[in-house]
């Protein structure tokens, strides 16, 4: 659905807001088809009870998967679906001249049983829709933009060497402010559903949820979110770990971007223009990796960031 309107002729204001949906079906994604049934391999006797599946052992779980003697096969299937929804609302103001305002926000799901085509199977094959189901790895959900452009009202015909100076001037930049991406917590060394998911297995054990990640958390480079909510699977316990898809959300995104243009006219056909371009102009910190290793050292913490300030110059001849 869309609706716009727009007055004047010089001098314009121009909205307009869409909601907008897609569903996938039959994607591609890969599964490790020969995951052992969960518990299949306790029941079997394969390790003593009240002991867990580690790596030393896990090729004992061969010989209670679908096919079996075999490890991992990690396989393309076209078994997963997608839905992506949003509202997407943008207003533009013209001023005369070549100024300009725009402002764009979006408000967006994205929802999927599978992450990625060739990564990242389903810990537990036989729960590959419902206990898969969740953020897609993209999905942002608030997303604002403004970008804009003001030309310097005085002296635009740049008569005489004065005007060359101080008119033609003009300035422009993009702000962006977005929330975070969905994150999954995974451990390792560990398979306390006797899955067989450790080694050449394209999925990855989870641990237990037993609190709200995304608050009680300090939100500081040490430690992002609450990793407190977050425990290893009760002992005796024979079921893979019950934490869903992208229940972490990472650092959200803000930049400015800001430029300085100054337009020199040489004859009616000829012209220069000097660029003096800055991102992230504030240079301000956005973070981007988070530590999401269940049994690391640093889990919870901040590992990288955005690129910091950056400013650039060039120079254009037109003719």
């Amino acid at each position: 659905m869309e609706c716009r309107r727009a007055a004047g002729t010089r001098k314009e204001l121009a909205s307009g807001h869409r909601l907008y949906g897609s569903k996938g079906t039959h994607l591609l994604g890969i599964a490790d088809i020969n995951t052992a049934p969960p518990g299949a391999g306790y029941a079997a006797g394969l390790i003593p009870a009240g002991t867990i599946f580690v790596t030393a052992n896990d090729a004992r779980l061969n010989a209670v998967r679908p096919y079996r003697g075999y490890g991992a096969i990690n396989s393309l299937e076209d078994w997963f679906n997608s839905n992506y929804n949003s509202m997407q609302l943008s207003v533009q103001k013209r001023f005369s001249g070549d100024s300009l305002l725009n402002i764009a926000y979006t408000w967006a799901r994205g929802m999927t049983d599978n992450q990625t085509d060739r990564s990242s199977a389903a810990q537990n094959f036989y729960d590959r829709h419902g206990g898969e189901y969740g953020p897609s790895q993209v999905d942002r959900r608030h997303v604002l933009t403004a970008n804009y452009v003001y030309e310097l009202p005085w002296m635009k015909d740049q008569r005489g060497s004065v005007g060359r100076l101080l008119g033609g001037w003009q300035i422009s930049g993009i702000t962006t402010f977005s929330t975070g991406l969905p994150l999954t917590v995974t451990t390792s060394g560990v398979d306390p559903g006797g899955l067989g998911i450790m080694g050449t297995s394209a999925a990855s054990a989870r641990p237990d949820l037993v609190g709200d990640p995304n608050t009680g958390g300090a939100r500081t480079l040490l430690q992002w979110f609450n990793t407190a909510a977050f425990a290893n699977v009760p002992a005796g316990v024979y079921r893979p770990g019950n934490e869903g898809r992208g229940v972490v959300r990472g650092p959200g995104y803000a930049r400015w971007d800001f430029s300085i243009f100054k337009n020199i006219k040489l004859s009616e056909t000829v012209s220069t223009q000097f660029r003096a371009e800055m991102f992230n102009v504030f240079n301000h910190t956005n973070p981007n990796g988070v530590n999401v290793s269940f049994t690391s050292t640093s889990f919870g913490q901040i590992t990288s960031y955005r690129d910091p300030r950056i400013i650039q110059f060039a120079l254009k001849f037109r003719f």
